[in-house]
């Protein structure tokens, strides 16, 4: 079967106000987690470490005073918050695993009082502990009674990693978790010492044990992701094998999973499509337009996504009802399938039953903000079109063997950096 393969994007389809989903995120979120079950958006150790440390502080904080009303992603964001900066003190080249660089930017130790680094100003809006929240349950290292972080408890592997990714770490004689606790609650300020920042910082890999732990967690509770790591694995030595310039089915995945695989690599691309179709409409609109000179201005695009559209029905995917929906939209009619666009966008553009008219966040060009969810800069010989998730499983493999900082930083002579 010759088919070609689509980008898979990340299931956060970006925060910035312009941004459309089409109401199809949860289809998103779907074939990215059948491609890797439960990884979200991690690519390295620290994240998952450093997320889960925040959820034990405050569980530990609560336990010591019963009035303390500071959430898990007040405890969280406030300790990634503080990792970074650790990292940045000490290091002044970029690196991808570090984030926040111009709002900690001039902060100093007497800044770091939890009362302030808890407020949401503090730090990022949207914090590397974000891309955790489905991974930590995944995994086994928290329950929860919702798919909040905040609803999170730290269970006896959750607690066994933590310890684990600290346990050489005694920052005024003390275990990480119980002076971070003194810290949330405000017995001590004492966060500048460099026993505290190696522990935290995103740039030091963490220790053997703590990564066989996460290795280990990666590999059970879901066959899927154990044999997505398994071909990862596999994938060190170059890249993925091709014949004829098909990609071949790796013999680490069933079928059933990569017909999954396939189908989302069929199916992203729409929405990427759908939205340059939309922006070829705004591009140089008035206060209104007509759908039929809507569909003569975006007439490749609309002829684009058609194709796509149909490329997917024919593989016939019985899987999500609403992606085959979507799809049949796009193979109608053009004015109709405009329609059905614009009806789905109601950001930039909206429908008001007799033209499209500007929507809220209409600028008369396409503009497309970055996305701080995504993915590092950086190659991986996973084959073009594949999900970003096993780019990810690729790096954090990368780190799981202490090699990730290497990777990233090729003319540095750092190891692990």
């Amino acid at each position: 079967m010759n088919f070609v393969w689509g980008l898979l994007g990340p299931e956060t389809l970006s925060s910035a106000r312009r941004t459309r989903t089409l109401g199809l995120a949860s289809v998103v979120r779907y074939f990215n987690d059948r491609a890797v079950p439960g990884l979200g958006g991690v690519w390295y150790g620290k994240q998952v470490m450093l997320a889960l440390l925040g959820v034990v502080v405050a569980e530990r904080a609560k336990q010591q005073n019963p009035k303390f009303n500071a959430s898990n992603i007040q405890v969280a964001n406030a300790i990634e918050a503080l990792a970074c900066w650790s990292a940045f003190k000490n290091n002044s080249a970029s690196d991808p695993r570090l984030r926040g660089r111009e709002k900690l930017s001039g902060k100093q130790a007497k800044d770091f009082v939890f009362t302030s680094a808890r407020k949401p100003g503090f730090y990022l809006t949207q914090p590397m502990r974000m891309q955790t929240v489905q991974p930590l349950p995944a995994l086994g290292f928290v329950t929860a009674t919702g798919e909040r972080f905040n609803s999170f408890t730290p269970t006896q592997e959750g607690l066994k990693f933590v310890e684990a990714a600290c346990e050489y770490y005694r920052p005024y004689n003390r275990d990480v978790v119980s002076h971070l606790m003194k810290w949330v609650l405000g017995q001590d300020k004492g966060v500048n010492t460099d026993e505290l920042s190696n522990a935290l910082s995103p740039l030091e890999v963490m220790p053997d044990e703590a990564r066989r732990l996460l290795r280990e967690r990666l590999k059970q509770g879901n066959t899927e992701r154990h044999n997505a790591l398994a071909w990862i694995e596999t994938l060190k030595g170059g890249q993925a094998k091709t014949a004829s310039g098909e990609l071949q089915r790796p013999t680490q995945i069933g079928e059933t999973h990569w017909r999954d695989i396939h189908a989302g690599a069929l199916f992203l691309p729409l929405h990427d499509l759908a939205v340059a179709t939309l922006d070829a409409v705004e591009d140089g609109m008035g206060q209104d337009c007509s759908l039929e000179n809507g569909a003569e201005k975006a007439k490749a695009q609309l002829q684009a996504l058609k194709d796509a559209s149909q490329k997917f029905l024919d593989f016939k995917y019985t899987g999500r009802q609403d992606a085959l929906d979507f799809c049949g939209q796009c193979v109608a009619e053009p004015v109709n399938a405009l329609c059905a666009l614009v009806q789905r966008d109601e950001t930039v553009l909206r429908w008001d039953g007799e033209k499209i008219r500007r929507g809220p966040a209409f600028q008369g060009n396409a503009v497309r903000e970055a996305d701080p969810t995504q993915e590092p800069a950086g190659d991986t010989p996973v084959p073009p079109g594949l999900s970003y998730r096993f780019r990810n499983l690729y790096r954090l493999n990368l780190d799981l063997n202490d090699e990730l900082g290497a990777w990233l930083n090729p003319d540095n002579n750092e190891g692990a950096a």
